[in-house]
């Protein structure tokens, strides 16, 4: 998903983003651990424009899938993924004045606590709410109970 997000709105953002804020409409060439990838056109004030919008669509589409499975939207998940939008800019804000790269450990650490705290606050109470959540739990429990079973377990 998020590849094609990068490739379908967040490149084409930046690129005409960064045209109309005056920024480098062209991507600068880079390698990465992928290889080859350059990085995106336009400013940083494009790239976190396009950032946002791609976490708001994601937003919406999960509000409707929410709508979908219960028959009413909530502003919870576009929340959710506003939030996150929001937090990776102020992380990358963030990182670039630190005079110190922030070790892996502290960073997957960091992560792993607004993951669970955003999603226990803002994502998980509509599917409490509706009962999917527990549908899903007694569904992994039968899964993993099958193949505990099939494994001689």
């Amino acid at each position: 998903v998020s590849e094609g997000f990068r490739e379908v709105m967040y490149l084409p953002l930046c690129k005409a983003l960064g045209r109309r804020l005056g920024g480098n409409p062209t991507p600068a060439p880079s390698t990465g651990p992928g290889g080859p990838r350059g990085r995106p056109a336009g400013g940083r004030l494009a790239q976190a424009l396009a950032m946002i919008s791609c976490f708001a669509v994601s937003g919406l589409g999960h509000e409707l899938l929410m709508d979908f499975l219960t028959g009413r939207l909530t502003v919870e998940w576009g929340g959710f993924f506003l939030l996150h939008g929001g937090l990776i800019i102020g992380e990358q804000l963030v990182r670039r004045r630190l005079p110190f790269s922030v070790p892996s450990v502290v960073g997957w650490a960091l992560t792993m606590a607004v993951m669970l705290g955003t999603g226990e606050w803002l994502f998980l109470p509509p599917l409490r709410r509706c009962g999917l959540f527990a549908g899903l739990v007694e569904h992994y429990e039968g899964l993993w109970s099958g193949f505990l079973a099939a494994v001689g377990l």
